[in-house]
């Protein structure tokens, strides 16, 4: 199964905040969601990611998922290391 990971973007006007979701490449955006890995909001002054599952999200990495440049460039933000994970394969 070809996956995705990406973000969706939920939160109020001017508030957004971002799910990093994987997402099965062959469905649509509603049903294709696999499983949510963690949420992250840009606004804050230090984004975090207490609740970000990286060993789940570093598996299907492994596994042979497609990480898009926008979640790319959040996850190098929150410290987690897409390209070594990829390099490691």
């Amino acid at each position: 199964m070809p996956l995705t990971i990406r973000l969706k973007r939920v939160g109020s006007n001017k508030k957004p905040v971002f799910r990093l979701v994987a997402m099965d490449q062959r469905k649509s955006a509603i049903k294709g969601r696999v499983e949510e890995l963690g949420t992250v909001d840009p606004r804050a002054k230090e984004p975090s990611a207490s609740n970000l599952k990286t060993e789940k999200l570093q598996g299907l990495i492994r596994q042979g998922a497609i990480v898009t440049p926008s979640a790319i460039q959040l996850l190098m933000k929150l410290g987690v290391d897409v390209k070594a994970v990829k390099a490691a394969k």
